[in-house]
């Protein structure tokens, strides 16, 4: 009898280590691993391996942009690029977007020339929803969701309003 509670406790211990929570509710498989391991809470990883951002770069817009959807949604986060603050893309005022991926892989994909020395950064769903999204309709901007960098940086500019609700209502599916 005291060798099975030993090894019941053993195993109870065992589990407990291999899956903990972390303070943003995602799970990190085997305690310290490397960020590969990370999880979100149905278990989908959230970091893309290389064949599924090689697919995924080759999409056209509009499916890259379903493909943002879905992910953030279900990540809740966004990355963007910083070089002391915020990067945008296009050439002039009339063609500038606030360029966004849903994984820090797809963005530093596009770190290249005059970006090199920026940073993926991410950006909760929360904050994307009520203040950036807002504040980038108010100054008239789109969101160039998911460039990639083949063939130049290519990606779907979207309005801060249609991006906002389409996000909102792929999160009302995962809520």
């Amino acid at each position: 009898m005291t060798a099975y509670l030993a090894r019941s406790l053993f195993l109870l211990i065992a589990s407990w280590m291999a899956v903990s929570t972390c303070r943003d509710g995602f799970i990190i498989k085997g305690g310290l691993l490397p960020e590969a391991a990370i999880v979100n809470k149905s278990g989908d990883m959230m970091k893309p391996g290389a064949k599924e951002i090689e697919a995924v770069s080759l999409l056209d817009g509009s499916k890259r942009c379903a493909y943002f959807i879905k992910k953030v949604a279900d990540w809740e986060e966004v990355w963007g690029l910083c070089d002391d603050g915020w990067l945008m893309s296009g050439d002039d005022e009339s063609d500038r977007a606030f360029p966004v991926w849903p994984a820090a892989a797809y963005a530093s994909a596009c770190v290249a020339q005059e970006w090199e020395k920026a940073k993926p950064k991410s950006i909760s769903l929360d904050d994307f929803l009520e203040d950036v999204l807002p504040s980038l309709a108010e100054e008239g901007l789109l969101v160039s969701v998911f460039l990639v960098p083949a063939g130049g940086l290519v990606a779907a500019n979207v309005s801060p309003s249609k991006l906002l609700k389409d996000l909102q209502q792929e999160r009302a599916l995962y809520e």
